[in-house]
């Protein structure tokens, strides 16, 4: 039973009118009433003391603190980007749970895939069927691709043509004079600033597969799977342009690479 202790009174009527003049509702150790369970704090001294119901023995009423649900991490992370041959993304908790228990790793060596092979046999199927500016030639994409005639990369180039109408600057910024872009000095072939940033965008999708054919390279775009590929989806297994990026991913190679125009 509670009752208002300093008043010392037991009835409902003085209980209400101790309560009016600020008396606190304490437990009466002399009664051995432990309250609802084992008291406010833990317990009452000798009606649910400490080890009966105390701070560590289960909910707040049932006496006291402890016992609250765990929480349970869960990680979402942003694709990665890689850079100097170092992959980074960040990787949010959604429960916010103050732990990294269960974190993903952050950081990661890409793996080393060959250039070659990318500029010359993956790239053509990335600028014939995913550059576009509406698709992947936009920076804000995780696969972002530089082309020609779309995306450019924002760096300054000098002139290597003459006679262009309007004329263009003995050294201008690429993106803004050339992207969407293909006139005069604008025709010109992949930066190697470019071709190492499309390589880059690219191999970051080839981290941390338990298999090649897992990269999102090859899942979004394929045809049947469940990926809401925001574009459209072309590629079958059978394709010969799956097989070439496949064995892209597998660390296929080429000695040289002749890009011509591109």
């Amino acid at each position: 039973m509670r009752e208002c202790y300093r008043c010392g009174v037991r009835t409902r009527l003085a209980v209400v009118l101790c309560f009016l003049t600020s008396c606190a509702e304490v437990s009466n150790p002399l009664l051995g009433d432990g309250g609802a369970g084992g008291g406010t704090t833990g317990g009452g001294t000798t009606g649910g003391g400490t080890t009966g119901g105390g701070t560590t023995g289960g909910g707040t009423t049932g006496g006291g603190t402890g016992g609250g649900a765990a929480c349970t991490e869960d990680w979402t992370c942003s694709p990665w980007s890689v850079a100097s041959n170092m992959a980074t993304r960040t990787c949010i908790d959604q429960n916010a749970c103050g732990t990294t228990t269960n974190q993903p790793m952050l950081t990661a060596t890409p793996p080393a895939l060959d250039l070659n092979f990318y500029k010359c046999r993956v790239e053509p199927i990335f600028d014939r069927s995913c550059a576009s500016v509406g698709c992947h030639g936009d920076l804000n994409r995780a696969l972002r691709i530089f082309a020609r005639g779309r995306l450019r990369n924002s760096e300054m180039v000098t002139r290597i043509a003459g006679g262009c109408n309007p004329p263009i600057p003995a050294m201008f910024n690429l993106d803004v004079q050339c992207s969407q872009n293909k006139a005069c000095d604008c025709s010109r072939p992949h930066t190697a600033t470019e071709w190492q940033l499309n390589f880059d965008s690219a191999r970051g999708f080839a981290i941390g597969l338990a298999s090649p054919a897992d990269s999102e390279l090859l899942t979004q775009p394929l045809v049947g799977t469940s990926f809401a590929h925001a574009s459209r989806k072309f590629l079958h297994t059978t394709d010969a342009d799956y097989q070439t990026i496949l064995n892209w991913l597998q660390g296929n190679t080429l000695a040289t690479c002749n890009t011509g125009a591109n």
